[in-house]
Parts: structure tokens; C-alpha cells; sequence
């Protein structure tokens, strides 16, 4: 264990390290902590002419705001600019809503208003622990990477020598994977930690096996990007490209569009199965098979280090 106890040694003297692996994943986590549980202002409605009866009924609720718009030259812009969230028009005895951002709004308002339940809010779905992992998971693997930079100064020459002196590829990598994992474990758990109660979004093992799982997925990944690349600048350059391309298309944050690309890629990208872990931890997923796949893609990455450090050290 001579790597992994160099390596703890080294990252606690350089303390712009530990400082800034403890100050990036509090900060995340309080930004990603305090958006999922703000309050959503209430939805502006505009109610054109020709739906006007809609306003005889107190629609007025905690969530919406209905008004009359007599007379509107700007329609869009108002949609873009959000002064309005949605517009309600009527044809044909049916309501129609008309809005640019806000797809579930318009869906569920214009069922509503069509089937005469509407209650005065729009259902939507608990999305309070997806989020938190996938600003968690995005955040380690950035700070991933920037670990590699140990063992880069291993690899500048002193590598060569410890494998002279006994030390397999494997237990070199190992190591390596293992101080990435601890940092990131160990920080991460006591971000969430910290940070969690103090906005009342409840603790649990479930959630601490959730950093678990990113951080071993987030150490493994930087690890393979610093043995397939030549050095750290390389290592950063290219991982923070990877990491925020595959984030985007793994529809941590965003909505998949049906029978697109995306929506097969999403598949084959790690973040997706721990966006899942959260929306299990949310209640609405069973994540037996997304555990699997991060497990996986652990042990994937970890082989592909092994063995480009071992060609790198034949060459």
C-alpha cells in the first residue's frame, strides 16, 4: 500500500488540494440542495378573448395566476421572456394552452380544463434526489480528473522504479483507484452530510450508497482517462469535454425525447443509472439493474487503466 499511503500523503501536504476537492463539492451540493427545494413561483396565465368564460370561476390558486389579456402584439416574445408562462385560447369548444418552456403545464392544463377537473395546479414529477446525484456525479468526476495530477507525479519517471521494485500494474492502478475513491467518498459523504439536513431533505444509507457508487465510478473513469492520455493537461482538456457532452446526452437534466438518438446513447452512458439512483431514492424506479451497470462500468474502466498502463510501460 506504499502508492496509496504516498499519494494521502502528498494531497495533504499540497492543501490547495484538499481545499479545493472540499470547497467544490460543498458548494454543488448547496446549489443543487437549494434549487431542488425552492419554491416554484407561480405560473402566469394568460386567458385570450376567446376563453374568457374561464374567468367567471375563482381559477386563482398558490401555483397559478390567471388574467385577461384583451389585446396582446406580443405574444411569443412574452412566452420567451416569460412575462406570460402559458396562454389560453379556445376553439371549437375545446381549450387549447400554448406554451414555449413548460411541456407538463401545458399537457396536464389542457386536460384539465377539457375534462372540467382542473383544480388549480399541475401534478409533476419528484425529481429531488435525480438532481442531487447527477450535480454530485458531475462534480466527482471533474474532481477526478483533477486527482489524476497524483498520478501523473508518480508517472513522471518514479513509476518505472516502483515497478522495479516489485509493485504489479495492478496493484499500481488499484492503489490509484483507491485513493481517488477514498477522497471522493470521504469529502462527498460529509458534503451530504453537512449540507443535506439544513435545507430538511432527509438522510439515509440509501443515499450514502449512492456516493458509493459515484465516487467509484467517478475515481475509475478519471483514472483511465490519465493512463490513455500523456499527461494531466491532456487528462483535463479531454475529460471535461467527455464528462460534460455524455452528462448532457445521458438525460440527467434534461428530458429524452421519444425514438431519438439520445435516447438510445442515454443507455450507454454511466450518469444515466446514477440520474436512476436518484429517481429511485424519489420513489419512482427500481435500480437493481442500474447498480449492475455502474458496477460494470467500474470494473470496465479499471481493466482498460490496467492495461494501457501496461502497454505504457512495454513502449
Amino acid at each position: 500500500m506504499l502508492i496509496l499511503k504516498n499519494n494521502f500523503s502528498s494531497f495533504w501536504h499540497k492543501k490547495s488540494y484538499v481545499i479545493l476537492t472540499l470547497l467544490v463539492l460543498l458548494v454543488m451540493t448547496i446549489a443543487s440542495a437549494y434549487f431542488v427545494t425552492m419554491k416554484t413561483p407561480k405560473a402566469e396565465i394568460g386567458v385570450r378573448p376567446s376563453a374568457t368564460e374561464l374567468l367567471r370561476g375563482n381559477l386563482n390558486s398558490k401555483k397559478m395566476t390567471f388574467k385577461k389579456v384583451v389585446k396582446d402584439d406580443h405574444y411569443y416574445q412574452n412566452l420567451l421572456t416569460g412575462k406570460y408562462d402559458a396562454y389560453i385560447t379556445k376553439n371549437n369548444d375545446q381549450y387549447h394552452v400554448t406554451t414555449i418552456r413548460k411541456t407538463d403545464l401545458s399537457r396536464q392544463l389542457t386536460a384539465s380544463l377539457n375534462h372540467k377537473k382542473f383544480s388549480g395546479s399541475v401534478k409533476t414529477s419528484k425529481q429531488t434526489f435525480k438532481i442531487l446525484f447527477s450535480v454530485l456525479t458531475l462534480s466527482m468526476m471533474m474532481l477526478a480528473i483533477i486527482l489524476t495530477k497524483f498520478y501523473f507525479d508518480d508517472r513522471n519517471g518514479l513509476d518505472k522504479r516502483i515497478f522495479l521494485s516489485g509493485t504489479g500494474t495492478g496493484s499500481y492502478i488499484i492503489q490509484n483507484l483507491l485513493f481517488n475513491f477514498l477522497v471522493l467518498l470521504i469529502i462527498g459523504s460529509l458534503s451530504v452530510a453537512i449540507v443535506l439536513p439544513l435545507f430538511n431533505i432527509k438522510l439515509s444509507p440509501a443515499l450514502f450508497g449512492g456516493v458509493v457508487l459515484s465516487s467509484l465510478v467517478s475515481a475509475s473513469f478519471g483514472l483511465m482517462l490519465a493512463t490513455l492520455t500523456a499527461n494531466n493537461e491532456g487528462t483535463l482538456g479531454i475529460g471535461t469535454m467527455l464528462i460534460a457532452l455524455t452528462t448532457l446526452l445521458s438525460g440527467a437534466f434534461f428530458p429524452v425525447k421519444k425514438g431519438s438518438i439520445q435516447a438510445v446513447i442515454q443507455y450507454w452512458l454511466p450518469q444515466h443509472y446514477l440520474a436512476q439512483f436518484g429517481k429511485y431514492l424519489d420513489g419512482s424506479k427500481d435500480i437493481s439493474l442500474g447498480i449492475v451497470m455502474i458496477l460494470c462500468y467500474t470494473i470496465a474502466f479499471t481493466v482498460i487503466a490496467v492495461a494501457a498502463q501496461k502497454k505504457r510501460m512495454t513502449n
